[in-house]
């Protein structure tokens, strides 16, 4: 056999080896990221809509249709980074990728400002600060390592509430969204820094901060 041949073979034997042990590995985070969810989503209604993305070790997307007071609808996704195919991983990694949850939810009652969240220095905070947008938003003093702008009424207690909330999950929080359209709130979470502890406090932690210690 020639080298070049045996060269090819190694090569082969690698990518196949690499994509069936993180094929597994993603498809049992993705199953146990899955459960975490489900379970935790409890807390805000009855899941009424659960889909796989391509399959269980890319990702999941969970709806509860008629969720409990202060949201109105509530969907949680969840992608994973293509372990299994090598090439991609890296592109992934090199563009800042990781295993992301993202939430989307409808509010029963739209708030009165619209908000945003990222982290400190993040590049889209800075432009919609900047005096040149026709209706510039304003800058909050950062919070816990975060960049907050907000247009409209602003709501101290709700800023309040949020310190608390960022300070908490601030591992984990990567950016966030209060606006008066819908999807009234959006957040994306970083799930390495969330899924050691109950989905039912991340959830109910989000319905305190978006409508304050409201019942069902």
């Amino acid at each position: 056999m020639e080298t070049g041949q045996l060269i090819v073979i190694i090569i082969s034997v690698f990518f196949l080896l690499w994509y069936l042990v993180f094929s597994v590995f993603n498809r049992r985070r993705g199953i146990a990221t899955y459960y975490w969810l489900r379970q935790g989503l409890a807390v805000l209604g009855e899941v009424s809509e659960a889909n796989w993305i391509g399959s269980s070790s890319s990702g999941a997307q969970l709806i509860v249709g008629e969720a409990k007071s202060p949201f109105k609808r509530f969907g949680v996704m969840f992608m994973l980074q293509p372990r299994d195919i090598l090439p991609k991983w890296i592109y992934y990694l090199l563009l800042g990728r990781q295993d992301d949850l993202v939430v989307k939810a409808a509010l029963r009652k739209a708030p009165k400002q619209d908000l945003r969240v990222a982290r400190r220095g993040d590049k889209e905070i800075r432009k919609l600060i900047d005096p040149a947008q026709k209706r510039p938003y304003q800058r909050i003093e950062s919070l816990a390592g975060f960049d907050i702008a907000y247009k409209g009424t602003l709501d101290e207690q709700l800023i309040e509430r949020l310190a608390g909330f960022l300070t908490q999950y601030q591992e984990a929080v990567l950016q966030m969204s209060l606006k008066k359209e819908k999807p009234h709130f959006e957040l994306r979470l970083a799930r390495s820094a969330i899924v050691d502890d109950p989905a039912e406090d991340l959830f109910t932690a989000l319905g305190n901060v978006v409508g304050g210690n409201q019942s069902a």
